[in-house]
Formats: structure tokens, sequence, C-alpha cells
């Protein structure tokens, strides 16, 4: 048989011999929470370890770049920034000026060369002008002998002289017209034989040495004038007009105007889900996501750019995966070396 004592504590538990007491609060809640705390601490670490598990082993996820492929533009002489005639960002068109480098040491280098070969410029030798002068004198006693040819035949024709006279001055003008023939056939052979002397003798080489140097300077010198290689847009500019550079120094960043593609960097372990024609995900950094596909064979690389060195730090080798982007994203995404995620 159940016995049940009905006390008036059960009643009223707030009053005692009709004096009310006061309790405090049930403080139960508060140990429950700590309690609850202390579990989620335990926890953690198992809950981190399954989702890196989860995410390493189940999900396939590579971190990537957008990049436009760009060509560095760099110096290639030793100069000072004169003018910057395009601004970043902006569009620009095959063999337009992007920037223009002066050097005053290769100025001062081609004009002492011109000033030299000016010094070494070919004049008439000595033994030129001495033919040149007895062709004139022939010259000039023909036509006087011809001169007396013609007094000769009119005397001849109003009978005063013998045509003996006149086959003797004729034969003067033919002597001497042969006389001039001949001095101006010695004078091509000995116009010949100096060149021939020139062409093998030391100032002519020094000419061609001087020549040589020149053309290649002024093929530098054109160089220091930078122009766009093709149609596309500028993504960086490295210099501010005054700036000195040197041979080598990246002057720009030029990109052509297609649409950027994904680099991803797989593991290689997941290389099966990596062939060309595969489909994947990106995942742009505000979350935006666009679907690509795998456009080539991948390749195996040891250096990874600057912006993915953190995540694969110490890894050996990974896959280079190029990925062309199913839809093109808006212009203002076209930003070169974004990170981005790629689901494969």
């Amino acid at each position: 048989m159940e016995v049940k004592f009905h006390l008036d504590k059960k009643k009223n538990p707030q009053s005692n011999d009709g004096m009310k007491v006061g309790y405090g609060l049930a403080k139960r809640g508060g140990y429950r929470i700590r309690w609850f705390l202390i579990l989620a601490l335990i926890l953690s670490p198992l809950v981190v370890a399954a989702y890196y598990f989860y995410r390493s082993n189940v999900l396939i996820i590579a971190p990537a770049i957008l990049t436009s492929m760009p060509v560095i533009i760099s110096s290639h002489e030793d100069g000072v920034v004169e003018e910057i005639r395009v601004k970043v960002g902006s569009r620009i068109l095959h063999s337009q000026t992007i920037l223009t480098i002066s050097s005053r040491q290769l100025d001062a280098q081609i004009s002492f060369i011109k000033d030299e070969l000016n010094s070494l410029r070919a004049e008439p030798s000595q033994v030129e002008i001495l033919y040149l002068n007895a062709i004139n004198e022939s010259k000039d006693s023909l036509a006087e002998v011809k001169d007396i040819q013609n007094r000769y035949k009119a005397f001849r024709d109003k009978g005063q002289i013998s045509e003996l006279d006149y086959a003797s001055i004729t034969g003067m003008v033919n002597g001497q017209n042969k006389q001039v023939n001949d001095q101006y056939i010695d004078f091509d052979e000995a116009k010949s034989r100096i060149a021939e002397r020139e062409q093998a003798g030391p100032i002519m080489q020094q000419r061609r040495a001087l020549q040589k140097e020149l053309v290649l300077l002024e093929v530098n010198r054109s160089q220091m004038t930078i122009e766009a290689p093709f149609d596309g847009r500028l993504l960086e500019l490295n210099v501010v007009a005054g700036q000195r550079v040197r041979i080598g120094d990246q002057l720009a960043l030029l990109a052509d105007n297609k649409p950027p593609r994904i680099v991803a960097f797989l593991e290689p372990k997941h290389l099966d889900f990596a062939k060309a024609g595969a489909k994947v995900m990106v995942v742009l950094p505000d979350n935006k996501k666009f679907t690509g596909t795998v456009s080539q064979e991948v390749e195996l690389v040891s250096k990874l750019p600057v912006q993915l060195v953190s995540p694969f730090e110490g890894q050996p080798a990974y896959l280079k995966v190029l990925i062309d982007l199913d839809k093109v994203p808006d212009s203002n995404y076209w930003i070169e070396g974004l990170t981005v995620a790629v689901h494969f």
C-alpha cells in the first residue's frame, strides 16, 4: 500500500509557519551551459579534423588565379623615363607608344660616331686629280684641233689647200680624240685600283666597323620608345616619369583583349579529375560561381605564383590546370592575379 503525505510545504513552499520565505532562483541553468561549453571545447578538434578530412578527401578544391597571360615589357637600355603616354587600365592599340626613355650616353655615342664617319669620308685622291687634269687638257687640245680642221675644210672647199693638207689635219683630230678616249680608259682603271685598295685598306675597315656600330646604336635607341606589341590593356605600370631604369627592369605589364583564363594548381593525386574537357566550378572571392572547362592536358610544375605560395608551401610538385570559363565574367572581375577556388 502506497502512503502519500500531503504537507503544507508542498502546497505553499514559500511560507513557513505563516512567515513568507524568499528563495533564490535555481542555478542549474548556468551549470548546464558551462557543461555544454566544456563539451564543445573537447569535441571541436574532432569537428575541425573531420572538416579538413572531408575537404581534403571528399571535396576536391584547388587554389587558382585568374589571369590574362600578360606580357612583361622590359627595358632594353639604361636610361631615364622621359614620358608616359598611357594610363593603367586603358586600352591600347598595336604599335601605340606606351612610354619613352632617353639616354644622354647613347645620344653622345651616336653623335661621336657620325662625326668620325664624316671625317673618314673618301675624297678624290691626288692620282685622280692628275688624271682629270690630263683629260681636260687633252679635251681642250682636241677642241683646238677640231677648230683648225673646220678652217682647213673651208680652205679646201675654196681650193686654197690640197687634200693632203686636209687629210693631215684630220689625222691629227683622230689622234687627239683617241688620246682622250685612252685617258678615260686609264682613268677608269686607276679608279678601280684605288677602290680595291680602299676596300681592303685600314680606313675602309674602320668605316665599316663604325657603320656597324652606328646601326646597332640606332636600333638600341629606337627600342627606347616602348610600343605595344599587340592590341590590349595596360595592366600595370612599374615606373614613373623621371625614374632611372636599367637593362632588364620591368616597365609594364600588358595583356591582350581576350577573356581571362583560370590557372589552377592541383595535387597530383587528383590527376583523374583534371582531364581535358572536364567540367569544374570556379568560385570567386565574393562567392559568385562560374562553370568552366579544362582546356588542355595538365603539366607538372614545381613553382607557384606568389599569390598561392602559402597554401602549397612544402609541396614538391603540382598539376597546373588551364581552365576556360563557359561564361565570361564582367570586366570588373578582370583583375590580374585574382585568387579563386576551383571545385573539381
